[in-house]
């Protein structure tokens, strides 16, 4: 199993991890919106938050195989969360402001969406180079 694991690219398992930890992400922030009548902060805090929880597990195990020490890791990591989620969202945030007043068919789910994606890479190459980067 470890021979295939090393196969696969770094960025391969970010993004297989990701796309997990979207669907868990996304799912709650839309069901926190459109259920729950959350508004897009609340919304998209809640989503990351569970999902940035279960990142951490898989990225620093499976996508990073960091020796940082956890404690390390864990600040760094949720530094690096932190820093991306207001980033992207208060881009997506703007971005709806902006757009939405023009273009009627865009709507705050597409920005949350477009957001997401910024906040993947902002995430990664974060996690990559600051929160799992490997002590030599």
């Amino acid at each position: 199993m470890e021979n295939y694991l090393n196969r696969i690219s770094i960025f391969s398992r970010f993004l297989l991890v990701g796309i997990l930890n979207t669907c868990i992400g996304l799912s709650i922030v839309f069901l926190s919106l459109h259920a729950l009548n959350m508004s897009y902060w609340s919304s998209t805090l809640l989503g990351n938050s569970v999902g940035a929880c279960f990142s951490y597990i898989l990225n620093r195990n499976f996508t990073f195989g960091s020796n940082v020490k956890n404690s390390r890791a864990m600040v760094l990591f949720f530094f690096v969360v932190s820093a991306s989620y207001l980033i992207a969202y208060q881009i997506g945030y703007h971005s709806l402001l902006i757009v939405a007043e023009k273009y009627s068919f865009i709507t705050e789910d597409i920005l949350i969406v477009i957001a997401a994606m910024l906040y993947t890479c902002l995430n990664y190459f974060g996690q990559k180079f600051i929160a799992f980067k490997r002590d030599n």
